[in-house]
């Protein structure tokens, strides 16, 4: 049993160094030379540098070192004419033979054998147990001793440490699979080839696994159960804890749980139970080693790796060289990775922030967007439609016009007007309605004419004929008050634009075909009103140049009868036509129906003029079904006007009218009218236009958000079983 510290040589030298290498033996050098043979060539060479005798062709160099057990030689061995090589010769000393000495080193050569050449161990090539001493020779190791290497140039950066604990972690692998434990690993026992890899030497500690009592090895790199004397087996656990040992060494500069004082307690032991005693308490006894922590270029996983190597408790470190091997492994992944997967979230975070903003910005600006473009669509079908409705209103009001001047040019009304023949003009009126109706009897429901009228120069209405419900009559024996009001201040008389106020001095006579203003207008029992239109005509007596005795012929029509298809549901489904005129009266609105009296606002006159029976006119206070009630205007129109007049094609197009009848949002396409100054919409309500749209946009907004939401469920699913295997290979690390 070898004294705890004190362990065999290494079988490394300085260096690759030494002299050149030397011919083969040769028997004979020439004329006069002495010639030595074999025998006598090997012992000069012995003699000349004190190497133990050795059978084969070897030159011996130099002593590598000496140990308890014996010596080892830098020797050249000739494997053929041709292969010279370095070895290493290990001797016995003689001293140390006696009991069991041959056994011992038959029992390394065994273990070596085991192993054979495989890499990261040291081989052997011959063994001679008859040999006096007896020796084998082994592979040379021209880079020295790890422990040569610390001691020369100090501690070792992390960078350079771990491929000698990977190298190292290997050959255990290899040699704890086939049942070979170390005993003995330290620096010295780690030897460095040319190439700077590490091989591990010296198995003279060794043992089979299941095989002796343990074996002690080298203060502070000897795991505690070594030094335990219940007999119990040494496992492949203490080599992991010298190789952790090894590696702390090189990155620090001292072994871990490192004390002199422990050194002194040790030494003034006297029995070898004693000794392994005191050594084995003051490494369990040491505090934890810290320093490694400390090193920045030390990553945490190596880190653990080490304090897992360290553990006092076996159950608590590597198994075997294998699982050290898989722990490294799993760093190198783990810092391999790691990089990658903080690209990776980042890249995931960049995505779903990105396919957030799709969704809260950018998905809605496309869908505004869209909307836009497929309000213009909609609003492009109404365009035409539009044009369509302001051609047929316009030619309404032409055919109405040419009604009104047709008649005035009538040779039967200038007649009957030039003599003032009130009865005959009436009678021709009522004739020229009741054929306008285009009725078999005097059913005039669906006449838009509502009144015909003939007014002379000052405004006092000869004659009138009217519809009372729905029925035509002659107004004359009805009411006096119609024939005695002098109507010249209203518009559809002067054709001024709008009604004036009310003057004793007449207003003059319209000059060409015109239209009025609307206005509400009493049906002649007062039970309701209705907005009315009338078209005016001068009537020009022969010979009457200057026209002073110009007289007005007035057709008042209902735009509601005029526009009856501005009502038909099939023309506009979900939508509503509106006609106003130049100063947004509204004239209809396809939301609106005949309204009651309640819904009248008067102008406000008290008085109009009035022709007495001597001629002279005063003003007086007409009856209530002659007051003038007024239409009202719409601000909203206004900009819509003035647009489409400036605007080529005559239409003015929004997406979004709020009507300022029933304060619902439509589409308008609305059509101006030059030659009347009126304006014809056509609408469609917002809502129902956008109906498919918003059907569209609701699928869209489900389908994105949903797959929004399913890419985070599995991006986050996936991230879960990646960050749950790293939290499995963390745990793997820490133990």
């Amino acid at each position: 049993m070898p004294e705890p510290g004190v362990n065999d040589v290494s079988l490394a030298g300085p260096g690759a160094g030494g002299s050149p290498a030397p011919a083969p033996p040769r028997t004979s050098d020439g004329p006069g030379t002495p010639i030595l043979d074999a025998t006598g060539i090997k012992r000069s060479l012995r003699t000349s540098v004190g190497m133990p005798h050795v059978n084969g062709n070897f030159r011996p160099e130099r002593k590598l070192g000496e140990g308890s057990f014996g010596e080892v030689w830098l020797a050249e061995e000739w494997v053929n004419e041709r292969l010279l090589r370095k070895v290493a010769i290990k001797f016995l000393h003689g001293d140390a033979l006696g009991r069991g000495a041959v056994a011992e080193l038959l029992d390394e050569v065994e273990k070596l054998g085991e192993v054979g050449h495989d890499r990261g161990v040291i081989g052997v090539h011959h063994v001679e147990t008859t040999s006096d001493p007896p020796y084998f020779t082994m592979d040379y190791a021209p880079g020295g001793s790890l422990g040569q290497r610390l001691r020369s140039q100090g501690r070792m950066s992390p960078q350079e440490a771990l491929p000698i604990l990977r190298h190292v972690a290997e050959a255990l692998r290899t040699l704890h699979s086939k049942g070979i434990i170390h005993c003995d690993l330290k620096p010295d026992n780690i030897l460095l080839s040319e190439d700077g890899r590490p091989l591990v030497a010296d198995f003279g500690q060794a043992r089979f696994k299941g095989r002796g009592r343990p074996n002690p090895g080298t203060w502070y790199y000897m795991a505690p159960e070594q030094m335990s004397a219940s007999g119990s087996h040494t496992e492949t656990a203490t080599d992991i804890y010298a190789l952790g040992a090894i590696f702390y060494e090189m990155v620090v500069g001292e072994p871990p749980r490192f004390n002199t004082n422990h050194n002194e307690i040790i030494a003034r032991k006297i029995s070898t139970e004693e000794v392994f005693e005191a050594y084995r308490q003051a490494i369990v006894n040491a505090p934890d080693p810290m320093t490694h922590i400390r090193l920045d270029e030390l990553d945490i996983p190596l880190r653990t790796i080490v304090d897992k190597c360290l553990q006092i408790d076996p159950e608590k470190r590597f198994g075997d060289g294998a699982a050290l091997i898989a722990a490294l492994d799993l760093r190198e992944r783990w810092l391999a990775w790691r990089p990658v997967l903080n690209r990776t979230l980042m890249m995931t975070v960049a995505i779903l922030v990105a396919m957030l903003v799709m969704l809260a910005a950018v998905l809605p600006m496309l869908m505004r967007e869209f909307r836009t473009t497929y309000l213009q669509e909609s609003l492009h079908r109404d365009f035409n439609t539009a044009r369509l409705a302001g051609d047929f209103v316009q030619d309404s009001i032409d055919d109405s016009l040419t009604l009104a001047q047709n008649w005035a040019q009538a040779p039967v009304i200038v007649e009957a007007y030039q003599k003032r023949d009130c009865q005959m003009l009436e009678t021709l009126l009522f004739d020229f309605v009741f054929a306008q109706s285009r009725n078999t009897g005097p059913d005039c429901s669906n006449s838009a004419i509502r009144a015909a009228a003939i007014y002379d120069h000052e405004g006092v209405c000869l004659a009138q004929v009217l519809v009372e419900n729905d029925k035509l009559l002659r107004t004359r024996g009805l009411s006096n008050d119609v024939t005695s009001v002098v109507w010249s201040w209203r518009d559809w008389f002067n054709g001024m634009g709008n009604d004036q106020p009310p003057l004793v001095t007449p207003y003059p006579p319209v000059s060409r075909p015109s239209i009025s203003s609307p206005y509400r207008g009493l049906v002649p029992d007062g039970s309701k009103s209705e907005v009315r239109v009338s078209f005016s005509a001068p009537l020009d007596l022969p010979g009457d140049e200057n026209h002073l005795k110009r007289g007005v012929l007035v057709l008042a029509a209902r735009p509601e009868s005029m526009f009856r298809w501005s009502r038909d549901p099939q023309l506009l489904k979900n939508g509503l036509v509106a006609v106003v005129d130049r100063d947004t009266h509204l004239i209809i609105h396809g939301s609106i129906v005949e309204s009651d009296r309640r819904e009248l606002i008067p102008l406000g006159e008290e008085k109009f003029p009035t022709k007495c029976e001597d001629g002279a006119i005063e003003m007086r206070e007409p009856p209530d079904h002659l007051k003038r009630y007024i239409v009202k205007t719409h601000d909203e129109y206004k900009p819509l006007v003035e647009n489409a007049k400036r605007e080529e094609s005559q239409i003015e197009q929004l997406d979004d009218f709020v009507d300022p009848v029933n304060r619902q949002h439509y589409l308008v396409s609305f059509c101006y009218l030059p030659r009347s100054g009126w304006g014809v919409m056509v609408q469609h309500e917002l809502h129902a236009a956008l109906e498919l749209f918003l059907r569209f946009e609701t699928y869209i907004y489900l389908i994105g958000w949903f797959s929004y939401l399913a890419g985070v469920g599995l991006l986050t699913w996936l991230w879960s079983m990646i960050l749950r295997r790293r939290h499995r290979e963390a745990r793997f690390l820490n133990g």
